[in-house]
């Protein structure tokens, strides 16, 4: 993929030969919002996409837990310069169940640029998560956030956190489905700074099991007419579970507009029934309720990463039926 990429003046490379190869580059842009102990760093990604240039295909990334006991230590720097559009796709997942992963990825996003970032998680039971990134969105610029878990856990903490210049959007959509006796803690923070700036925040969480699922979304009015929509939804799928939503609108602007709306509950049995009188099971009928509360809308995704949540939201409809 690094060669063909070459030809466009794309930079894709492990973050540590970026370092030796391009370390103009990777400081200009990198270790600047989040701290970072360089000399702990494992292993990440570099990708650096130039001005005026368009990616269709998506840029695929995997990480993996292969071995008992390792603490997995990350650092991943994306940059796209003005003009220029881009997709990500990574998979962070674990083939034994002990291990930790820590992730810290920074983002640059220039003017007028687009990028768009896919990430799946697939962990098993006693895996620890640490995660925080940092996106910087410049002027007319765009991101797009598509964050899925459907995987049992020992804990997690992700941390989103996202600044934006004047007339930048962005969108975070978080689908979680907390299981087992798994604590899972998500955190996204917005700050729309520059005027006009925009974002929405959309959570779809699930609780079964013994979980505990913490899901905080805020966003900080800051400059002129800015506007904000927290939208999170949340459903009890089991006894001994707990679900905590928090939506947060801070304006510090009086220009602004912040709205929000926020629900949790649980499977109604009047839905259940009137799928039952449509011929079918009660385990399908349930399958059908799941998938219907878990679509936010992927459409203006390429076919080949729509396809591939679609995959991933089909399976959790079926687990539980």
């Amino acid at each position: 993929m690094s060669k063909i990429l070459e030809k466009q003046g794309v930079i894709y490379l492990g973050i540590k030969e970026a370092v030796r190869e391009y370390p103009d580059l990777v400081y200009k842009y990198g270790f600047k919002k989040l701290k970072v102990d360089e000399k702990s760093i494992d292993n990440g990604i570099f990708l650096y996409v130039p001005r005026n240039t368009a990616l269709e295909e998506p840029i695929y990334t995997c990480f993996a837990l292969f071995r008992k006991g390792v603490v997995q230590r990350v650092y991943n720097l994306v940059v796209i310069e003005d003009n220029s559009r881009a997709i990500g796709a990574t998979g962070c997942m674990a083939l034994v169940p002990e291990g930790a992963h820590i992730s810290l990825e920074e983002v640059y996003i220039g003017s007028n640029a687009s990028y768009t970032k896919i990430m799946i998680h697939n962990w098993l039971t006693e895996n620890i998560i640490s995660a925080v990134k940092h996106i910087t969105l410049q002027s007319k610029s765009t991101y797009y956030d598509i964050y899925l878990n459907n995987s049992p856990l020992k804990s997690i903490k992700f941390n989103t956190i996202i600044e934006q210049s004047e007339e930048s959007s962005s969108r975070v959509d978080q689908i979680v489905v907390a299981k087992g006796h798994g604590e899972y803690s998500y955190d996204t923070k917005v700050n729309l700074i520059g005027t006009g700036a925009s974002s929405e925040l959309v959570s779809r969480s699930i609780a079964t099991d013994n979980s505990k699922l913490v899901s905080n979304l805020t966003i900080n009015a800051i400059g002129d007419n800015t506007k904000g929509h927290i939208e999170c939804k949340g459903m009890m799928l089991g006894d001994k579970a707990s679900l905590l939503t928090v939506p947060a609108l801070n304006a510090l602007n009086p220009s602004t507009m912040l709205t929000h709306e926020a629900s949790i509950g649980k499977i109604r049995r009047e839905e259940i029934e009137y799928l039952l009188s449509k011929g079918f099971t009660e385990e399908e009928a349930i399958g059908i309720i799941v998938r219907g509360f878990l679509e936010t809308g992927f459409e203006k995704l390429p076919d080949k990463i729509r396809s591939s949540i679609n995959i991933v939201l089909d399976q959790i409809s079926k687990a539980m039926m």
